[in-house]
């Protein structure tokens, strides 16, 4: 069987990018259209809605999970999402994000949906980039080691889990109330949904060949007590460690690293249904994929073929945001939309005599007037961390794979630095700009 399934995989194609930013799903809860330098978030869900046309997508998708330390810091959002952009992930499963609370924001081109406690420990986020973040149909925060969302693709539905289990010297009573989690929310997914389930679990598959199919001939490691409660979970849900299943270098195969420089494990993992293990063509770590924290754990990053469906547009109901603001600062175009209405209801003639069917017209010609001078209000969402400050990720990945950790620190260091003065500059800039428009 093992023989039968791709190796071959191909690295990030960083141009692989689209050049215009997504539009947000409707019913979305957002902190902002710019960058937002805020940190925390309020609890944000979003209820299901109808999709429209399909989008075909046949090339592949990649889908990574990534343990990154943190995403708290000043600026680590910001260039968490570049990172992810410059790899063409379409589904990213943050795990220790230590963002409290929970929120649902747009971070640059990037949707990010996170789910945390009320301080900075543990946390996990999802990270959502095109086609998803117009698929994405509902999302909920389960805890601060727990978050679910569902996407709408051609054939029914697709269920992303990201779970953050606890460390092997973790409690007994702790490791078991995670796993009742995790196990509740997958039985409640639907049976006929394709399920993913990203993480860091903190155990290793093994390699001892399950005959159930819960792990496949390239697993690795020697179990523990995080290892057996994982096997149990996928034994009752029937999923199956997809990583086991590719045969890879280890250099591939490593998703934690120790400060020691020897000790080395696969920690980090997809699951998925066994069913469904076809649809995956590679799953492997990227080395090259450096976080804004420090962390010791390594992107892992699985390629699926999944033809997705977008929504059709706003929600029935939903008023159409006109850009007034360019209509109170532009004459002309105020000399144009009032030359069309006017014209409209020339054409008109006279209103119907039932209140209702006059306000309906009235309506319809302003609304069809504003389409078509006005048109929609667009959200430029302005950078505001420096092109500089994210040169230092570079230069902090080539200290890692350099294995100079001085030198790795002390990046560190620079970009905390420089990231909190991008922002104050931005916010300085903010305010100059109110003073003006007030002057």
């Amino acid at each position: 069987m093992a023989s039968r399934i791709s190796t071959m995989v191909s690295a990030p194609d960083p141009t692989n990018q689209s050049n215009h930013p997504p539009t947000p799903p409707s019913g979305v809860l957002m902190t902002g259209v710019t960058q937002s330098p805020s940190r925390d978030g309020v609890t944000s869900r979003i209820v299901g809605r109808k999709t429209g046309s399909a989008t075909d997508l046949r090339r592949k998708t990649r889908i990574a999970t990534w343990n990154v330390m943190s995403l708290a810091g000043t600026g680590y959002q910001v260039a968490i999402a570049r990172e992810v952009a410059r790899l063409n992930l379409g589904i990213t499963g943050i795990t220790e994000a230590r963002i409290p609370g929970s929120d649902c924001r747009r971070v640059e081109d990037v949707l990010m949906l996170h789910s945390g406690g009320e301080q900075h420990i543990n946390g996990v986020a999802m990270l959502l980039r095109p086609p998803f973040d117009k698929a994405l149909i509902s999302w909920q925060p389960i805890s601060d080691r727990l978050l679910t969302a569902t996407f709408a693709h051609r054939h029914g539905r697709l269920t992303v889990i990201v779970a953050y289990a606890p460390t092997e010297p973790a409690e007994d009573h702790t490791k078991e109330r995670f796993y009742d989690q995790l196990s509740a929310v997958t039985q409640s997914v639907p049976p006929h949904n394709i399920l993913v389930v990203l993480g860091d679990f903190n155990a290793v598959s093994g390699n001892l060949i399950s005959n159930c199919g819960i792990v496949g001939p390239f697993g690795s490691g020697s179990p523990n007590d995080n290892s057996d409660r994982l096997l149990t979970y996928c034994g009752m849900h029937d999923l199956t460690i997809l990583g086991s299943w590719f045969r890879r270098l280890d250099i591939h195969r490593w998703t934690w690293l120790s400060h020691d420089g020897v000790t080395r494990k696969e920690i980090d993992h997809v699951l998925t249904r066994q069913r469904d293990r076809g649809l995956f063509k590679s799953c492997r770590t990227y080395r090259g994929a450096e976080a804004p924290a420090n962390t010791d754990h390594v992107l892992l990053a699985s390629d699926m073929r999944l033809t997705l469906q977008k929504a059709r547009g706003r929600k029935p109901g939903c008023p159409t945001p006109f850009d007034t603001a360019r209509l109170i600062q532009d004459t002309d175009l105020q000399q144009q939309y009032s030359v069309m209405v006017e014209n409209k209801f020339d054409c008109l003639g006279t209103l119907p005599d039932d209140v209702d069917s006059s306000w309906d017209s009235f309506c319809s010609i302003i609304q069809s007037s504003a389409d078509a001078v006005i048109g929609p209000k667009k959200n430029i969402r302005k950078p505001w961390l420096s092109s500089e400050t994210f040169d230092v990720i570079e230069r902090k990945a080539e200290a890692r794979r350099q294995n100079n950790n001085a030198e790795r620190k002390r990046l560190h260091g620079i970009f905390k630095a420089k990231a909190k003065a991008d922002r104050e500059a931005y916010l300085k800039r903010i305010t100059d700009e109110v003073m003006l428009e007030r002057c």
